[in-house]
């Protein structure tokens, strides 16, 4: 509301753990009061917390809750939390930080980018009203410029990266406060539950960047690493022989069902997946249609095809794609 910025001491919440714990206990004793009727509400307040691991070589530890009143649930809009995938979680802790809590609403679109230390609350009008993939694609220009993949850039922190930073945003659903809108990262992670995406609409807010060049320390570096290394091996996809995910009834390498959805997956790609995952759960199509986007969100329109027309074709896949763009959480259809 005042486009000011502070800092919490993070070590006064750490019997909370992180993530979810340590956002919860925050939130508690930020917003005083408890009766917020609507996540729209000018005084609701966002918590967005990596876990305690991300930032280092835990397997599928790069996950971000988000929390604070939803306004998806009827006829009350309570206390929840989302949580996404992606890149995010890792880079904000490369950058120092455990976390970030939006409170108030901003006077106009607003986009806060963070880049190690540094972090400033920018005019985001010339981004309001662009989808998300557009939105990122701003951001890495406006952050790191243009260069290829695997180029060196320096950052503000005057540090040199090869990375383009982490961003959150919402789409046009999220400007326009949809109850079925995400945050998405990526082109395919997203806080789909609770319908943030509509409150951070409601807040003015189009987007958090996170782009970070440090690192976190580890208490016995080369433990950590063996560990990590029999997880690769005991545990990560198998491509000439896939294991079954018994609760899934899928295999790790097509993830979902996804190799008999019609869209032509790509046996030569390996599937792309979280940043530090050791599994990989997302799968390439030959076509490149939704080829950044197959996550488990996709699955809904895989279904509505095969119940009209007995196969999923790339029409639906073209729907997963254009549900990302426009920042909708396809998952709100999926008992329709």
């Amino acid at each position: 509301t005042d486009s000011k910025i502070s800092t919490i001491n993070t070590e006064d919440y750490k019997e909370w753990v992180g993530g979810h714990g340590m956002g919860a206990a925050i939130w508690f004793d930020i917003v005083k009061d408890k009766a917020i009727s609507s996540g729209f509400d000018p005084g609701n307040v966002l918590a967005i917390m990596p876990g305690l691991l991300s930032g280092t070589l835990v397997p599928a530890s790069s996950r971000t809750q988000m929390l604070g009143v939803q306004v998806l649930s009827w006829p009350y809009e309570w206390f929840g939390r989302s949580n996404a995938g992606g890149r995010f979680a890792n880079m904000l802790k490369w950058a120092g930080w455990d976390g970030v809590i939006v409170e108030g609403v901003a006077g106009r679109p607003t986009w806060i980018c963070i880049v190690d230390g540094d972090v400033r609350l920018n005019d985001a009008s010339n981004l309001w009203g662009m989808d998300t993939h557009a939105t990122q694609k701003a951001i890495f220009k406006e952050v790191t410029g243009s260069h290829n993949a695997g180029d060196w850039v320096s950052t503000r922190s005057d540090r040199l990266t090869t990375q383009r930073p982490a961003v959150l945003t919402i789409g046009p659903a999220g400007e326009n406060r949809s109850r079925l809108a995400v945050v998405l990262t990526e082109h395919g992670n997203a806080f789909g539950n609770g319908g943030y995406g509509g409150i951070w609409g409601a807040k003015k807010l189009k987007a958090i960047s996170a782009l970070g060049t440090g690192g976190i320390e580890v208490a016995d570096p080369k433990a950590l690493l063996e560990t990590r290394l029999w997880a690769q091996k005991n545990y990560a996809t198998d491509y000439d022989n896939p294991k079954i995910w018994a609760p899934l009834g899928v295999t790790t390498s097509h993830f979902g069902g996804y190799a008999n959805a019609g869209w032509s997956i790509d046996p030569r790609s390996k599937p792309a997946g979280c940043s530090g995952c050791h599994i990989n759960c997302q799968p390439r199509t030959s076509s490149g249609i939704s080829n950044e986007a197959i996550c488990g969100d996709a699955m809904v329109y895989k279904r509505w095809e095969e119940a009209a027309h007995g196969a999923a074709t790339e029409v639906s896949a073209n729907a997963v794609d254009m549900a990302q763009q426009l920042g909708i959480n396809s998952k709100g259809f999926q008992n329709w």
